[in-house]
């Protein structure tokens, strides 16, 4: 499974009809497209709100960041 908060980027990889206007980024694209259509890797959509990645990325505000790290820094138990 692969995740992105960047919804062109999903449309672009997930519709046999979209066109890629990039053509440095053609090769990857295309092994991408393929790997989906095969049912080898599926792409979601994550908000950016709940986007992991956005902690080592993005400036965030304080708020924002403790909400993103808070899980990963203290996970819930698991009971059995």
């Amino acid at each position: 499974m692969m995740f992105g908060d960047n919804k062109s980027v999903i449309i672009n990889t997930t519709m046999p009809s979209s066109q890629l206007k990039k053509k440095h980024n053609a090769v990857a694209y295309h092994h991408v497209r393929e790997a989906i259509a095969t049912g080898i890797i599926s792409f979601y959509h994550v908000p950016s709100v709940n986007n992991f990645a956005d902690i080592m990325t993005k400036p965030l505000s304080g708020g924002m960041f403790y909400k993103l790290v808070k899980p990963l820094l203290f996970p819930a138990p698991k009971w059995t």
